[in-house]
């Protein structure tokens, strides 16, 4: 909405980042947004701590997918909310919603404050407004290696077992599946995937450390198939030893 952003910014003389977060939290509604502004950016120096008063129906959202004690949505709700939003636990946009709400670990619930402050400041009161983030998102981590990538590396943390500094090997093998399917912004040859995922299983690697992980996805980068690997692959780079392993691998085996 640049001509109502623009407005507002002319009428506070604020910058667009703040006129953008009022007016999205009031649908795009000038006087609403303007009325919000005023009484929490001009007055602000009155009041030591803001309340903010969340639409009706939001929370209403909230409770129909929280747990019994009404406080927090557990792995249930937010798999509900998920597949209301039209999509399944196994898309990757899922973790898209995730890092959007600010969660750490899939393991932990999702508290009442974290979902409500989420939304509100989206601008997101009913399930369709929702739906049409997710649906962008999911459009932007198939299209911009950027976001893409800083999902894949924040999805470490998420999908790591709180406990653990690494990821089962199980677990980093379905993910590994999804982030680098045909939807994703860059082209791995399946060939290339398989034949990491064998080497894994084969050599009995039980767990991935976050250099393995993040650097992983760098190596699929430059090589993306195991013919683009035979030509150029050096083992003086500095990639983790592991690497050099599976290309050793990839030789024994006569792929490469």
């Amino acid at each position: 909405m640049p001509d109502i952003t623009e407005e507002f910014i002319g009428l506070t003389n604020c910058d667009k980042k703040v006129a953008t977060k009022y007016l999205k939290r009031n649908n795009w509604n000038l006087n609403y947004a303007l009325n919000e502004y005023y009484d929490k950016e001009v007055g602000s120096f009155l009041v030591e701590e803001e309340v903010i008063e969340y639409p009706e129906e939001l929370i209403q959202i909230f409770k129909k997918y929280s747990n019994d004690n009404g406080e927090s949505i557990d792995t249930d709700g937010f798999i509900q909310l998920i597949n209301d939003l039209d999509y399944q636990l196994e898309d990757i946009v899922t973790i898209c919603l995730a890092e959007l709400m600010h969660c750490k670990s899939l393991s932990l619930p999702i508290t009442k404050d974290q979902f409500l402050s989420t939304w509100y400041e989206q601008g997101c009161s009913q399930l369709k407004h929702m739906k049409i983030l997710l649906d962008d998102l999911d459009h932007k981590l198939q299209n911009d290696i950027r976001y893409y990538t800083h999902i894949y590396r924040y999805s470490f943390d998420l999908i790591r077992d709180s406990n653990e500094k690494c990821i089962e090997k199980d677990m980093a093998i379905e993910y590994w599946k999804l982030f680098f399917s045909s939807k994703c912004p860059i082209t791995i040859n399946e060939l290339q995937l398989n034949s990491w995922i064998e080497f894994i299983n084969v050599n009995e690697i039980e767990s991935i450390t976050r250099d393995v992980w993040e650097r992983l996805l760098e190596y699929f980068k430059k090589y993306p198939t195991l013919e683009i690997l035979s030509k150029n692959y050096n083992e003086l780079d500095p990639w983790p030893y592991i690497m050099d392993e599976y290309y050793e691998f990839l030789e024994d085996t006569k792929r490469i």
